[in-house]
C-alpha cells in the first residue's frame, strides 16, 4: 500500500507563490509553484485523482501550512473525496465562493438547489 501526501504552503505576502509538494511513502521532490490557491488545489486534485485511478488502494493525506508553523491536516485515508473536500475547506479563505460551492457539489453529492 502506498502513502501519498501533499503539503500546501500558504504564502506570507499576497503576491508570493503558493508551494505544493508531493511525497510518496515519505520521499518527496521539488515543490510546484502556483499563483493562486485555486491553481494549487487544482494541481493537487489532478495528481491525486490520477494516482487514485492507477493505485486504487492508495492512502492520501494533505497538510495545509502557513509560515508560522500552523497546519491543518487531513486524516490518512483511502477516501479521496473526503481528502479533497477537506482540503478545499482548509483553503476557503483563499478561494472564491463559487469554486468552493462547485467542489462541495462534486464531493458531497449535492444538487444545484442544495445550500452549501
Amino acid at each position: 500500500m502506498k502513502f501519498y501526501k501533499a503539503i500546501i504552503r500558504i504564502p506570507d505576502n499576497k503576491g508570493d507563490s503558493w508551494k505544493i509538494s508531493f511525497t510518496l511513502n515519505g520521499k518527496g521532490g521539488s515543490p510546484f509553484l502556483k499563483n493562486t490557491a485555486s491553481a494549487a488545489y487544482l494541481l493537487l486534485e489532478r495528481k491525486f485523482i490520477a494516482t487514485s485511478a492507477s493505485q486504487p488502494d492508495a492512502i492520501f493525506c494533505v497538510s495545509v501550512r502557513d509560515n508560522e508553523g500552523i497546519a491543518n491536516e487531513t486524516l490518512d485515508t483511502g477516501d479521496l473525496h473526503q481528502v479533497l473536500y477537506a482540503t478545499v475547506c482548509f483553503l476557503e479563505d483563499y478561494i472564491s465562493e463559487s469554486f468552493l460551492k462547485k467542489r462541495a457539489r462534486i464531493y458531497l453529492g449535492l444538487g444545484p438547489d442544495d445550500v452549501v
